[in-house]
C-alpha cells in the first residue's frame, strides 16, 4: 500500500521487515523490493548498501537478473550509466524471465542510454520494451517517453535514421516525429 501511495521510504521499510520475518526465497525477494523503493525515494547510498548484502546463491537466476537491473539502475542514477549496460546485457542472457523483468531491463538501458546521449538506442529500447509490456496505461507511458526522447532530436537527425533504418516500427515513430516537425505551425495539418 505504501508503495502504491508513492511512500517510497515507507515501503522500503515494509519490505524490510518483511523480509527478516521469510525464508528464502521470499526473503530475497523482499529485500530485492526493499532496495527497488529505496532507489525511487532517490535513497542511492542506502540501496546500493543493501543491495551488497543480499545473497542470491542457491536461488533461481531470475533473483541474480533482479539484482542485476537494480545494479544498473543505481549506476546510471549515479551518474555511471556506462557501467549500467553490462549488468543489464547479463540479465538479458538470463533464460526464462517474466515479462515483467524483460520490461525492466528495456526500460533501465533506456534510461542508461539516455545518460549516455544516445537517444536512437534508447528509442530501440522503449520500442523492445514494449512487446513486454500489457497494461495500457504502461503502454501509454512508455510511448509518451519514446516520444520525448524522439522530440529532442533534430529534422535533419530524424531523416537519416530513418533512411538507415531496416526496422519498420522504428522507422514508423521516426516519420511520425518528421510529421509532427513538418506540421507543427498547423492544428489541422497536423491532426491529419
Amino acid at each position: 500500500l505504501a508503495e502504491q501511495a508513492g511512500e517510497f521510504v515507507l515501503a522500503a521499510r515494509e519490505y524490510e521487515a518483511l523480509a527478516k520475518q521469510a525464508s528464502p526465497p521470499e526473503r530475497q525477494h523482499y529485500a530485492l523490493k526493499a532496495v527497488g523503493s529505496l532507489i525511487k525515494a532517490g535513497q542511492t547510498r542506502e540501496a546500493r548498501e543493501q543491495l551488497r548484502g543480499i545473497d542470491l546463491a542457491r536461488l533461481d537466476a531470475a533473483f541474480q537478473a533482479r539484482k542485476q537491473i537494480l545494479e544498473a539502475q543505481l549506476a546510471t542514477l549515479e551518474g555511471r550509466p556506462d557501467e549500467a549496460l553490462q549488468p543489464l546485457t547479463q540479465a538479458e542472457k538470463t533464460p526464462n524471465l517474466s515479462p515483467e523483468l524483460i520490461a525492466e531491463i528495456y526500460r533501465v538501458r533506456a534510461l542508461a542510454e539516455v545518460a549516455l546521449d544516445r537517444p536512437l538506442p534508447a528509442v530501440k529500447s522503449l520500442i523492445a520494451r514494449e512487446k513486454a509490456i500489457v497494461a495500457r496505461e504502461d503502454v501509454t507511458r512508455n510511448q509518451q517517453e519514446l516520444w520525448r526522447i524522439l522530440a529532442t532530436l533534430s529534422r535533419t537527425r530524424l531523416d537519416q535514421e530513418r533512411k538507415a533504418t531496416r526496422d519498420p516500427v522504428l522507422a514508423g515513430w521516426l516519420e511520425l516525429a518528421i510529421a509532427a516537425l513538418e506540421n507543427a505551425g498547423s492544428r489541422t495539418a497536423l491532426a491529419n
